[in-house]
């Protein structure tokens, strides 16, 4: 169905979930609007309308939003203010100002869906330049490139997001570098997010693995290792024949474990740790990095061996390497 409050100001003390039908908040004469309260609106379906009577009134919006659906439109002059956050999560959502924009200590987010960000169309004039963006890489997918998170059809912004109030999150871990662009293309401004691939997506795209599993923990070849192992000690993460990622020599009275590491480890923000145990269901000891004998391979990799002695009371020892990236 639809709901309609024709109301100067509207103060929402809880939460106005949309999941299909229509919900306007309007104002029935030529003055300003104000939608603000403690509570929150979420739109997955249907259509969220916050309108003014003509283009020139003024809305000011402080209300926290999350559209993952549907049609958010927004028509009059706009302030996006204080407490207002306005949250586009995945890719299937529309979100339209076909008047002025301005966001006023108010927040963008956008949680990526698989293919990308829904983009927002801001017909005439954006001002953004006293507002926060953060973009998070959720459920993307996709490959390096240009994305569009805001496109002004004119041309015409008065103020672009500062540089120290944008924050991008979780890109690096899925093979990317991420920026974001801000000029003009054309007769349309656009803020872009930007995505080519680090060293680790370099690596995982030169072994031909899609881009949709870049994830860290994906195992395209189902060997068991995933693949920030399989980049940490350069085996093929396609080829479930290439390098164990841990070598084990039983000996007389010790046992020999070793991998490889890369030689610029540290600079590629790499950790490594060998932890062992006497038992699968016993508690696991992180061995000491100084106590192992480093070996050069080759210029991108050396070998790293722990001689471990064996425990007195079982001739059985079992190992893990764990490898993480900051």
């Amino acid at each position: 169905g639809s709901l309609l409050a024709p109301q100067q100001t509207t103060n929402l003390a809880g939460d106005l979930i949309i999941d299909g039908g229509s919900v306007t908040l309007s104002s029935s004469s030529n003055t300003s609007t104000t939608t603000s309260g403690t509570g929150h609106i979420s739109l997955s379906s249907g259509e969220l309308n916050i309108l003014s009577s003509s283009n020139v009134d003024l809305q000011t919006y402080s209300l926290p939003t999350t559209v993952s659906g549907g049609s958010l439109f927004i028509y009059g002059q706009v302030y996006l203010r204080g407490a207002s956050t306005l949250t586009i999560t995945g890719d299937s959502a529309s979100v339209s100002y076909p008047t002025y924009a301005r966001v006023s200590n108010g927040e963008m987010v956008f949680n990526l869906g698989t293919s990308g960000p829904s983009m927002i169309n801001n017909t005439i004039w954006g001002f953004y330049d006293r507002s926060f963006l953060t973009v998070n890489a959720d459920q993307f997918a996709g490959g390096a490139g240009s994305y569009p998170l805001i496109t002004i059809n004119n041309s015409s912004t008065y103020g672009v997001f500062p540089e120290g109030n944008i924050t991008l999150n979780g890109f690096a871990q899925k093979g990317f570098n991420a920026t974001v662009q801000q000029s003009v293309s054309g007769n349309t401004f656009v803020i872009s997010l930007v995505l080519t691939l680090n060293d680790y997506g370099q690596y995982l795209n030169d072994a031909g693995v899609s881009s949709a599993l870049f994830s860290p923990s994906a195992d395209p070849d189902r060997d068991g290792v995933p693949n920030l192992i399989e980049y940490a000690t350069g085996s093929n993460p396609m080829d479930k024949s290439s390098n164990a990622p841990l070598d084990c020599t039983p000996g007389d009275d010790q046992v020999s474990l070793g991998f490889r590491r890369r030689t610029d480890y540290s600079a590629r923000a790499l950790s490594y740790s060998l932890k062992t145990s006497v038992s699968l269901d016993g508690s696991w000891s992180t061995e000491d990095d100084t106590t192992a004998t480093v070996s050069t391979i080759d210029a991108d990799y050396e070998y790293v061996n722990f001689s471990l002695p064996r425990h007195e009371n079982t001739d059985k020892i079992f190992a893990i390497l764990e490898v993480s990236q900051n």
